[in-house]
């Protein structure tokens, strides 16, 4: 059964493809971007991504970082019958609205000079004004009458440039009343230039376009340049001040939260605090955190650590609502782990050579591929789903003495 799921979700994706790559209708590098983009298991976003790149090419960008925020509006409930169905959005301005509509942005009354204390004057002359947003607010006032999704009614596209590190630029012709944005990551070959309408251009498009604004081309590049480290670390400080800020603080210095706790992409080493009880998701992936020193004792839904340097899962909290994702890291052994998760645990792409101390009761999936593992001893005893082992040295007889149901390899 579980082969022939995945039969049919290849079977799908191999059609997707053929619609849209075979036809050259989305560029193969494109496509893959889309397929890495859709946080489902099914890939049930990837055609509607594929319809969207086919009506507005220059919009990739917009195209990505829409869809985790649907998603997880959906997963919320916040989107609920036909809203929650994502073919029912012809173009990307109604996906637009729609979760803009789910948004408690407050807008009515805010200050305007408050609104431009958020934004840094990098440059301006009588032609040309340069600022850098802080805020959502800043970027808002500045980015108005624009398609920027940073300057939409849904501060999410905000927040997600904001805690990746992105330096965001925004260029006011005000002679020809045109607005240009440059978004600025640490990788000097990763930076995007938009027209007003999101319209992809490259730094030389945007230096024809301002024209003779009394700024050169090399003035200009040297302005817009990426955040400094110290910047990084003080934007990071100020994002993780906020969270802390929202959490309940415990007479034994410990932390707890009603909510959710996100730090992932931070650059951190170590957690930032100690945790006592989080009832929503705790977030810390995509860090360089080397051990789980402060993580809280238990977490209402998911605990997400991926993507870090952790060489032990000591300190791991004791009770999981949901999931628990450890992959991705240098992991040798699962001691120290949950014994029991309620969802799906993911340990694949680390240097497992056997699954001792794995919990003995997953609910949903278990993931353990892209390991070294020569066992299966130490497997859980009940999985609620499927069991991903794919890309191990485990032989077959070793899988059919160890495993007692039909596991996807």
């Amino acid at each position: 059964m579980f082969r022939l799921l995945l039969e049919s979700l290849l079977e799908g994706l191999k059609d997707i493809r053929r619609k849209y790559v075979d036809s050259e209708m989305v560029p193969e590098d494109i496509f893959k971007k889309f397929e890495t983009a859709d946080p489902t298991s099914t890939k049930k976003y990837l055609d509607w991504m594929c319809r969207m790149y086919v009506q507005t090419p220059d919009r990739v960008t917009h195209i990505i970082d829409i869809i985790p925020i649907f998603d997880q509006k959906v997963k919320k409930q916040l989107l609920k019958g036909s809203e929650a169905d994502i073919g029912k959005y012809k173009d990307l301005d109604s996906m637009d609205t729609a979760l803009a509509s789910k948004e408690g942005v407050k807008t009515k009354g805010e200050q305007h000079k408050e609104e431009k204390s958020g934004a840094e004057k990098v440059y301006e002359d009588d032609d040309l004004l340069i600022v850098s947003p802080e805020t959502y607010e800043s970027s808002r006032l500045y980015g108005a009458k624009t398609k920027w999704c940073t300057a939409s009614n849904t501060r999410e596209h905000w927040d997600s440039y904001y805690k990746r590190g992105v330096k965001l630029y925004y260029l006011v012709d005000k002679k020809n009343n045109e607005k240009f944005a440059a978004a600025m990551r640490p990788d000097p070959d990763d930076c995007d230039y938009f027209d007003a309408k999101d319209n992809s251009i490259t730094f030389e498009t945007l230096v024809k376009r301002l024209g003779d604004k009394g700024i050169s081309k090399t003035e200009l590049k040297k302005i817009l340049q990426p955040l400094s480290d110290e910047q990084q670390l003080d934007r990071n400080q100020k994002v993780i001040q906020n969270i802390l800020k929202s959490c309940t603080k415990n007479e034994d210095g410990t932390y707890s939260s009603t909510g959710d706790i996100a730090f992932f992409g931070f650059n951190l080493k170590k957690l930032p605090a100690k945790f006592k009880d989080v009832r929503g998701n705790f977030a810390c992936h995509d860090n360089q955190i080397t051990t789980l020193e402060g993580a809280p004792e238990t977490v209402g839904k998911g605990f997400y650590c991926a993507f870090n340097k952790l060489t032990s899962l000591e300190n791991s909290p004791e009770e999981i609502g949901r999931d628990f994702d450890c992959a991705d890291n240098n992991l040798t052994s699962l001691e120290g782990g949950p014994q029991k998760v309620v969802g799906t645990f993911a340990c694949h792409g680390n240097q497992l050579t056997s699954l001792k101390g794995a919990p003995q009761t997953v609910g949903k999936k278990f993931y353990c591929h892209d390991n070294q593992l020569t066992t299966l001893e130490g497997a859980p005893e009940t999985v609620g789903e499927d069991f991903y082992c794919h890309n191990n040295p485990v032989s077959e007889e070793e899988l059919k003495k160890t495993v007692k149901r039909e596991y996807l390899k």
